[in-house]
Formats: structure tokens, sequence, C-alpha cells
């Protein structure tokens, strides 16, 4: 009896430890999962706020002149290209399906802290599907971006999915790790393209930062000409005046911040692909908890700061 008790307390103790270990062995991929989904996020909040001022070009065409009356194009802008850049519909339709990359690496970032986070069977579940959605969507959306294959296949996903369904309904701490393993490294070739394509398009210096850029210019100059004609109206008051150019104030620096925000999403895209290269290369080596991924994640959040930064200052200027 004396034996069967200390077998028991043995194993207990074991268990104890082993869920020890497989709470501070997932916390970089934790890290990792929010991070990355963060500077997604964010940068999709930012260029939707950017599109909104976009808009406020053809909104200050249509209120300064009392002929003129909305219509549905009116309140179309960034995505579109209706903002009166030559090519600009061309531009529009290549940033809409490069930040549906984003979107979809957004989503795979956020399913994998999902899952190394799930403590109940329809977590699991639900990370499953979100995952099998984002690298499927990761993939359709890359091949429309680049017009090339994205390297994940059918059979690559359906691996990851068999892998974290072995998990099982009370989520064993072994097969999670084994089953983030198997993610990491099927998908890391297309997290590796995915950010490559997201880097160099949406630099600070790309042609996609001088659309945005020329853009949010064009609108600053309608409410400057809405602004000139406002003032030569004998019932002008000084509060509408300075309303519209408090308006113009604020655009125009979101306008000269834009260079500075491309920046940081691209350099942001380029340490999530380094520091998911350094979980693929601990997860492989079987230790999740590496120094150098430590530090990648590290260099990751810098950038997420400065994205999460541009979107409250451009979220100030458009909500004023």
């Amino acid at each position: 009896m004396n034996k069967l008790v200390a077998h028991s307390t043995m194993v207990l103790w074991l268990a104890v430890i082993c869920a020890g270990c497989g709470a501070v062995s997932l916390s970089q991929v934790q890290q990792f999962g929010v991070a990355s989904s963060s500077l997604g996020e964010h940068a999709r909040k930012a260029f939707d706020l950017a599109a909104t001022a976009s808009v406020d070009r053809n909104i200050y065409d249509v209120a300064g002149d009392p002929k003129k009356g909305p219509t549905d194009s009116t309140f179309e802008g960034l995505f579109t290209g209706d903002v009166g850049i030559p090519g600009g519909k061309e531009k529009a339709e290549r940033l809409a399906v490069r930040l549906r990359v984003l979107d979809q690496l957004t989503n795979y970032s956020s399913a994998l802290q999902q899952l190394s986070e799930a403590n109940f069977a329809k977590d699991i579940d639900a990370a499953t599907t979100d995952l099998n959605g984002s690298l499927v969507g990761l993939r359709e959306t890359y091949k429309k971006a680049s017009g090339n294959n994205l390297a994940i296949s059918d059979a690559d996903i359906g691996i990851i999915a068999t892998a974290v369904n072995a998990i099982g309904k009370a989520v064993v701490e072994v097969k999670r790790r084994e089953a983030i393993k198997t993610v990491i490294v099927k998908a890391d070739s297309a997290v590796q393209s995915a950010t490559k394509l997201i880097a160099s398009d949406l630099g600070g210096d790309s042609d996609l930062a001088s659309f945005v850029k020329e853009a949010l210019s064009n609108s600053r100059g309608s409410v400057q000409q809405a602004y000139n004609l406002e003032r030569t109206r004998e019932n002008s008051t000084f509060d509408v005046r300075y309303a519209m150019l408090v308006r113009a104030r604020q655009i125009y620096d979101a306008e000269i911040a834009t260079p500075a925000f491309f920046t940081a999403v691209s350099e942001g895209a380029t340490a999530v692909g380094k520091a998911h290269q350094a979980l693929r290369t601990a997860v492989e080596a079987d230790n999740f908890s590496s120094p150098e991924a430590a530090k990648l994640i590290g260099e990751l959040e810098v950038y997420v700061k400065s994205v999460q930064d541009f979107y409250k200052s451009i979220q100030a200027k458009s909500s004023s």
C-alpha cells in the first residue's frame, strides 16, 4: 500500500512538473502570437482610418459646391483608387490584396496563440478551424498578390489539422507541444514568403507608401480649397474656419507620418518572419524556449509599438 501511495505521489508530482514545463515552454509561442497579431490588427486599423481620411477629398468637394450632391462615389476613397491619382485604381487594388495577406498572417498568429492557450476541447476545435482557414486564406491571397504559389499544400494543412486534433479532449500537454511543433514547421515556409512580400511591398519608400501619402495630400488640398471658399463667404464664422484648418493640419500630420508608418509595418513583418524562423529552429530541437526567439520577439514588440502609436495618432486625427 505504501508503495502504491509512493508511486501515485510520484506520478502526481511528475504531472505537476510537466504542467509547469508546458506553461513555460509555450510562453514564447504565446508572445509571438500576441505580438504578430497585434502588428497586423493595428496596421489594418490604421489603413482603414487613412482610407476614411482620403474620403474627405470627395466630401469637401461636394460640400464646397452647393450645386453638387453626394453620390456613392463620394464615399469611396483609398481602396477604390478614387483619390485623384493617375493609376490610382490599380495601386488601390495592389494595396488591398497585400493587406489581405497581412490579415491572413494576423489570423494565423492569433490561431497559434489560441492553440498555445487552449484549455478545453472547444478551444482546440476553434484553433483547428482558425488555423485551417488562415492558412488556406494566406495561400489564396498570396497567389493573388504575387502570382506565385505559397509553399503549403492541402496535405500540409491536413497534417496540421490531424496533429491539432490529436491533442484530445483533455488537452494533453505533450500532444499540444507536438501539435504546435508541427504547425510551426509546416507553416514556416509560407510565413517567410508572406512576410517578405509585405516587407518589400509595404516599405517606407515603396510605391504603395507614396500612393497613400499622395492620397492624403490630395485630401488635405481639398480641405484647404474648401477653406478658401468658406473664408470668402459673408456669413463665414471663426469656428467653422478654425475647424477646417484643424482638419487640414490633422491630415497633413498623417501625411507626413505615412513613410514612418509603412517602415514600421515593413520592418515589423521582417521581424515576424525572423521570430517565426527562430521558433521553428527551437521546436525542431524540442526546445520551446530559446534566447534567439526571445530577442527577436522583443524586437517585433518594438515595431508593434510604433504601429500602435501611429494608429492612435491617426485615430485622434480622423475622429476630430
